[in-house]
């Protein structure tokens, strides 16, 4: 006997705002764990800062009902955890460096004229190969 695969329904509100936390979650892990001995920069700031602007530009680029939140600072320690499988006290750490992050502007997004800048570029230099 067949069984029928569950109906795709498309998702609202809280529940878009966790499949698009989960998914931004599973692509940076993926991403991640394709860097050798990714295991021993587990206490690295520049891979926390890292993972941080991902985190900032996947959430600004594909989030675009303002009205549905996404706790970018849960998604990063979500990453940690998967990836190091860390305890409350190191968790805690990393998220008392994200606040140092934001605070003193170390993660910011990217302007979006400097986007559209940079996006012209690339497409005047692939139009003069041709």
């Amino acid at each position: 006997m067949i069984e029928n695969p569950l109906p795709k329904l498309a998702v609202k509100n809280s529940m878009k705002a966790f499949t698009k936390s989960g998914n931004i979650v599973n692509q940076i892990v993926q991403h991640l764990q394709t860097i050798p001995n990714f295991q021993s920069m587990k206490n690295n700031l520049e891979l926390l800062e890292y993972v941080c602007q991902l985190v900032e530009e996947m959430v600004k680029n594909g989030n675009s009902n303002k009205q549905i939140k996404i706790d970018k600072k849960a998604i990063v320690l979500e990453v940690f955890t998967q990836l190091f499988g860390l305890l409350q006290p190191e968790l805690d750490t990393i998220s008392n460096h994200i606040d140092y992050f934001v605070i003193n502007k170390i993660v910011k997004k990217k302007p979006l004229l400097k986007k559209i800048y940079n996006c012209a570029k690339t497409k005047l230099k692939s139009l003069q190969k041709l």
